[in-house]
């Protein structure tokens, strides 16, 4: 493969995952803040969207 391609793979890879950081670590977020209701709509929506996919 073109050495130029992997590097745009890479670097598209790299975005995404810095995308879908903070969903990530939603649960370390639940367990420091349990109570918060922020983060409770936060998940409640997240989860919603989730739902609305797989359907």
């Amino acid at each position: 493969m073109n050495p130029d391609l992997l590097d745009i793979i890479g670097r598209s890879l790299q975005a995404v995952g810095w995308v879908f950081l903070p969903v990530l670590l939603t649960p370390l977020l639940c367990l420091f803040f349990p109570k918060r209701q922020a983060l409770r709509s936060f998940l409640t929506t997240l989860i919603q969207t989730i739902d609305g996919f797989n359907m």
